[in-house]
């Protein structure tokens, strides 16, 4: 090329004359051969231009394919359309069409990193001063395809690890979901015994580097059980067969399984997944997305036919997890647990505490019906047939666990989700609960009322028997205070019992009343002795007072300095008989009371018994012969005595 030039340099000089000359001074130059660095950018770029030629045929060509296979005239029958689908998809996939497609991104991305393969050759026999900020500015989308490539594979042996030791959460699956990434996950799974070797090197590293340490500093996990051998193998095939599927469809099904069975795991303190979690969550399908999807819905739509669609989505879920039979085993009150904590929308590391998890064999009807009634106090504004069903749902779990013989209790925790979420389904107290009204009131007010829009639902009366059967248990004599206080009875003075409380019928509030002023006047008259019984009478018939009597529910635990209270001259005529009993007995069993969830005496939730006392005597003459209350000349010494004492 150079003798070439001087050559055409010479004669433009001299074009007359010294033509021999130059000739023979050309002739006489040192013949020079391309320098390999020259070669190599050739080759590199000119593959690189066909292989993106190639791509653009192949797509080309490709699309003519898809064209004539999406072609289905109006003149054919849907017979014949579906009939000749049938036969082209089988034929797509029997001509290799669809990984022909895949291979196209692939051969583009080859030509791109030949092309700058070529240019960082280029730049690097030419200037290496431009030649560094152009490998840097290469280096970025190499190292992005690098990383793309890798990470879905690497993910598998991130997720032999153990949990212990790490971040406590479900692990989100990788999306870099391409042809060249599935072409890697083959290559690790081509040989299972290396694969088995890779991670258990992983595993041995992540030992010695994170959980020794962790081991020397925290005590607690010294003793920590580890998982035998033949679980670990367990699982290391189970993720080997997840990456090994030819096909992302098929990972992805797979992944669900693991997903659902890793965050099982969380929830009960494994030290990894096991191996019937896993079976499991492939029996049922994956939990954890189902549950976590439709609670994403219902968040973001208030629509009733939204909410009535997802209730089904969950009763048909529900069935899928509990077993036909009768009577439950570990293995499937284990996994409602865990359906339980998801229905209940918590952290995979936050402890939920239902009846399920309390109760010593509970019925298979319970469990449908607790499951139920966990997911619809998490839907807020239901809709009234919803909202009806929510509340029958109420009464069969209150009649449940507050049967006529006290049932045991059999855990030191109370389930707490009552107290969390009927709040959000129960918001309003009425004034007649067995009233009925149309669907506009009902929006206009935004207040929950148990009704249909034409049909009256005398739901009350249910709630005012379930609640009369409590008070009854609780005043009953033949049962032993051993016995009740050991049950549920003594356990469970919350939520569930308030709000069944203010769902009951206005004309059952005076005999329960009633039952109560009658129960404590035996004790004050000296009838019956002071004692565990006594005290656990006085509990409930202050829980019931304060619950009747409160006016926002929303204040019935938050904000108790800033409570208002309701106006009913029935509840405030029975004040008295509760200072009275104070008065007599003292201060009473504060340990029941913790029991009970009833906080002492000097908090600010007793606030309701310091009201006006002439206001309540005055209010008490008229209702004074309604039920059974202290001896007339009990009382008159009883309130000034009682003023003095709750006036600070």
């Amino acid at each position: 090329m150079i003798a070439l030039l001087t050559r055409i340099a010479t004669r433009l000089d001299n074009p007359l004359n010294g033509t021999s000359s130059v000739s023979q001074q050309i002739d006489a130059l040192p013949s020079t051969s391309p320098v390999p660095s020259s070669i190599r950018i050739n080759a590199f770029w000119f593959i690189s231009l066909v292989f993106s030629l190639t791509t653009v045929l192949i797509g080309i060509v490709s699309l003519q394919w898809l064209r004539e296979h999406q072609e289905y005239p109006n003149s054919l029958s849907s017979k014949d359309r579906f009939a000749m689908f049938n036969m082209r998809i089988r034929g797509l996939e029997a001509w290799y069409v669809p990984q022909i497609f895949a291979v196209l991104p692939v051969l583009l991305q080859f030509s791109l990193i030949l092309f700058f393969v070529g240019l960082v050759d280029f730049l690097l026999a030419s200037e290496t001063k431009v030649a560094i900020p152009v490998i840097i500015a290469i280096g970025v989308p190499l190292i992005f395809l690098v990383w793309t490539t890798v990470t879905p594979s690497l993910q598998a042996f991130v997720l032999c690890l153990p949990i212990a030791g790490r971040v406590k959460r479900v692990p989100e699956q990788c999306p870099y979901k391409s042809t060249q990434s599935r072409i890697l996950c083959h290559i690790i799974t081509f040989s299972k015994p290396l694969f088995l070797f890779i991670s258990r090197s992983i595993i041995a590293f992540h030992s010695l580097v994170v959980l020794f340490p962790l081991r020397l500093l925290n005590q607690s996990m010294e003793n920590a059980s580890t998982v035998d051998k033949f679980e670990r193998q367990w699982l290391f095939e189970a993720i080997f067969e997840t990456w090994y599927e030819k096909k992302w469809l098929k990972f992805d099904q797979a992944w669900l399984t693991l997903r659902d069975a890793y965050g099982e795991g969380i929830s009960d303190g494994e030290w990894c997944m096991s191996q019937m979690s896993r079976y499991r969550s492939g029996r049922v399908g994956g939990l954890y997305d189902l549950t976590n999807g439709i609670h994403d819905i219902i968040g973001e739509n208030i629509d009733s036919t939204i909410q009535s669609s997802a209730f089904h989505c969950i009763q048909d879920l529900i069935s899928s997890v509990s077993s036909e039979n009768s009577q439950l085993d570990s293995g499937d009150i284990k996994h409602n647990q865990w359906l339980q904590k998801l229905l209940g929308n918590r952290e995979v590391t936050e402890p939920f505490h239902s009846f399920l998890g309390i109760l010593k064999n509970p019925p298979h009807d319970l469990l449908l019906e607790e499951n139920s009634f966990i997911f619809l106090s998490q839907c807020g504004e239901l809709p009234l047939t919803l909202l009806q069903h929510f509340a029958e749902l109420h009464i069969h779990i209150f009649n449940y666990i507050y049967p006529e013989q006290p049932l045991t209790f059999t855990s030191d925790k109370f389930p707490s989700y009552p107290d969390e979420l009927c709040l959000y389904n129960y918001r309003e107290k009425t004034t007649n609960c067995d009233a009925a009204f149309d669907a506009h009131e009902y929006q206009r007010n935004s207040i929950r009322f148990i009704s249909t829009e034409l049909t009256l639902i005398d739901i009350s009366a249910q709630f005012s028997l379930s609640v009369k059967s409590f008070v009854q248990s609780a005043r009953n004599h033949d049962i032993r205070d051993e016995t009740l206080l050991a049950s549920f009875h003594g356990h469970g003075l919350g939520e569930f019992l308030r709000y069944a409380t203010l769902r009951q019928s206005e004309h059952s509030i005076e005999p329960t009343i009633n039952l109560l002023s009658t129960a404590l006047t035996h004790y004050t008259t000296g009838d019956s002795k002071f004692g565990k019984r006594s005290d656990f009478m006085f509990y409930v018939s202050a829980f019931y007072a304060r619950s009747l009597m409160i006016l926002d529910p929303w204040h019935f635990h938050y904000w108790t300095s800033d409570t208002e209270w309701d106006e009913n001259p029935i509840v405030e005529a029975f004040l008295p008989v509760l200072r009275h009993y104070l008065q007599e007995r003292g201060t009473p069993d504060v340990a029941l009371g913790e029991q009970s969830r009833i906080p002492a005496l000097s908090d600010s939730w007793w606030g309701f018994l310091n009201r006006d006392l002439k206001k309540i005597q005055d209010s008490s003459q008229e209702m004074s012969d309604k039920f059974v209350r202290p001896s007339p000349m009990i009382l008159p010494c009883c309130v000034p005595l009682m003023r003095n004492r709750w006036a600070h």
